[in-house]
């Protein structure tokens, strides 16, 4: 095909290919090349970056799904998006950098000493803080940051004794737990229990905790007791269970019975340090 030079349209007549680009410098894999409405750039011979007739941009591959694709021909991770500027530097641990593990998962890493925030109506609704912690709606505070979140199981105990049948949950928010738990049955009866085995040791500060519990059976009680409720002492793993008098003037640790059938389940509520 004839190459034709003309003032008004330019030059044309020649697409070129990867390894012989239409517009070239000194090396002569490395340019431009030409294809039915796409523009291709290459190096050493292979296609890096084209835009096609869709006007999509594909860097690492010449069939965009976006106007954006990046794309890496192997497994392994891609940093694909990286924003640096004259005070963070320009190295590969520098800026943000948004893209690919080489296990699939996503990344989106502020490799700065500084803050993420995310917005909506050009307010700031969340915010990532440096140190670690979640603040909300411009809150930049690091004491006022949610720097926890978790779910499990527990096992519930009652001292030593072995429990025939127990279930737990918890859930912490921050600094505050929450415990679900039931308690069927013991090998063997028990005065001045507690309720062991808490996942998280409670705060060093005096009575932090305690238990509500809902629904009692197999407890024997003391004339002039009734009821039977914990509480949570400071830096501990367990719950003092409680029963108080008729008129609720005392409360006491020893004036009940947990016999081999009880039945204990409730809720416990706590802090930690």
């Amino acid at each position: 095909m004839a190459l034709n030079i003309n003032g008004t349209t330019g030059i044309s007549g020649v697409d070129g290919s990867a390894s012989v680009p239409a517009l070239q410098g000194t090396d002569s894999n490395t340019g431009i090349n030409f294809g039915t409405d796409t523009v291709n750039i290459n190096t050493g011979g292979i296609a890096r970056a084209t835009v096609d007739s869709n006007g999509r941009l594909g860097v690492g591959l010449t069939s965009p799904a976006s106007p954006l694709h990046l794309h890496e021909s192997s497994s392994g991770s891609i940093e694909g998006l990286k924003v640096t500027n004259s005070t963070t530097g320009t190295g590969l641990t520098d800026g943000l950098s948004i893209g690919l593990q080489s296990d699939e998962d996503v990344f989106i890493h502020n490799y700065q000493n500084t803050a993420i925030h995310f917005g909506t109506n050009d307010t700031t609704r969340l915010s990532i803080l440096a140190g670690g912690g979640l603040t909300f709606n411009g809150d930049t505070a690091a004491a006022n940051a949610l720097d926890d979140y978790e779910e499990g199981t527990w096992t519930v105990g009652v001292d030593a004794r072995a429990v025939t049948g127990s279930e737990g949950h918890y859930t912490k928010i921050g600094r505050f737990v929450v415990c679900q738990f039931a308690l069927n049955g013991l090998n063997a009866q028990t005065t001045g229990a507690n309720i062991s085995g808490l996942p998280f040791t409670s705060k060093n500060s005096n009575q932090i905790g305690l238990c509500i519990i809902g629904d009692v059976s197999g407890v024997s009680f003391d004339s002039g007791s009734s009821d039977i409720y914990g509480r949570v002492n400071a830096s501990v793993t367990n719950v003092q269970l409680l029963s108080k008098t008729t008129n609720g003037a005392s409360h006491s640790s020893t004036t009940f019975t947990l016999n081999t059938n009880v039945v204990l389940r409730g809720y416990i509520l706590y802090i930690t340090d």
